[in-house]
């Protein structure tokens, strides 16, 4: 089964965003750099079967270009290194494999967006919430954690019974990054394969 692209089309429509054109200004620097990462795995989505070295350049070479620096962004060259590896991370360590539909980023749903979305055959539809920061708290009161819990509602809402899950995942403390299912049951993924683990705990 495959799910036609019409999120990543609600994506350019909605948003008024393709690769090429973000908004001139967001509240903070975490904002802004969390929302390259998105664009730019987005634009690297069909292309994470490359060989890692070749992806990671491609990554480099993509944030060089399209980075611009603002005044919320401060030091480019931190910016720029900031979002290709948090990229690279996400693409080579998180991205389903092959047989997976890219869906979009940035897809609006509920009251909110979502940051990445994947359609995988015999499992279903695939949220990933992506966090950037280098510091991130596991407690109840942790708005990521709210924030999955309010994106399982929005997929079951927006993709009813293909709907598998969300991941919420902290790219540089992979050992913190969890399975949200349908039914709110919160799970831990494993570091090393968690596209695999994700099928098990589904």
């Amino acid at each position: 089964m495959v799910l036609k692209h019409h999120h990543a089309a609600r994506l350019h429509a909605e948003a008024g965003l393709t690769g090429t054109e973000f908004p001139a200004h967001e509240s903070n620097w975490h904002q802004t750099v969390g929302q390259l990462v998105h664009h730019c795995c987005a634009d690297h989505a069909n292309l994470r079967h490359l060989p890692a070295h070749e992806l990671a350049q491609r990554v480099i070479d993509w944030a060089s270009v399209n980075v611009k620096a603002t005044r919320t962004l401060g030091n480019l060259a931190k910016a720029r290194a900031a979002i290709a590896s948090n990229a690279n991370v996400y693409l080579t360590r998180y991205a389903p494999g092959p047989d997976a539909q890219f869906l979009g980023a940035e897809i609006p749903v509920g009251d909110g967006r979502i940051d990445l979305a994947w359609f995988i055959p015999d499992f279903g539809v695939l949220v990933d919430e992506l966090k950037t920061v280098r510091q991130v708290h596991m407690h109840a009161d942790n708005p990521g954690i709210t924030q999955c819990h309010g994106y399982v509602d929005a997929g079951l809402a927006e993709w009813g019974d293909l709907f598998a899950g969300v991941r919420y995942l902290p790219l540089s403390i992979p050992s913190q990054a969890l399975f949200f299912a349908p039914d709110h049951g919160t799970h831990t993924l494993s570091r090393y394969t968690p596209a695999d683990v994700i099928r098990q705990v589904a």
